[in-house]
């Protein structure tokens, strides 16, 4: 069974960091028992210190938000040049 990135996200969250070798060897075990790779969980680890505002970077939400902005300009970009055309 395998999580996504919101199961696994959640599930990380206050684990620590993983900088020193030791940890990185139960980020490794944790990682076999959550079903994902040693870096699918260091990506969440990381995705939460930023989210708890302890490393700089985008919030998820801010992510999501940047998201459907993107495809909202993608779409209006296609219904822009659909108009130009005679």
């Amino acid at each position: 069974m395998g999580l996504t990135p919101d199961d696994g996200h959640t599930r990380v969250q206050g684990r620590g960091r993983l900088a020193c070798p030791l940890r990185r060897q139960a980020a490794s075990q944790i990682a076999r028992e959550l079903g994902v790779s040693d870096n699918a969980l260091r990506t969440w680890v990381k995705q939460s210190e930023i989210d708890q505002g302890k490393r700089e970077g985008l919030t998820t939400e801010e992510r999501e938000e940047l998201r459907k902005l993107r495809k909202e300009n993608k779409v209006l970009r296609q219904e822009r040049e659909i108009l130009k055309k005679p």
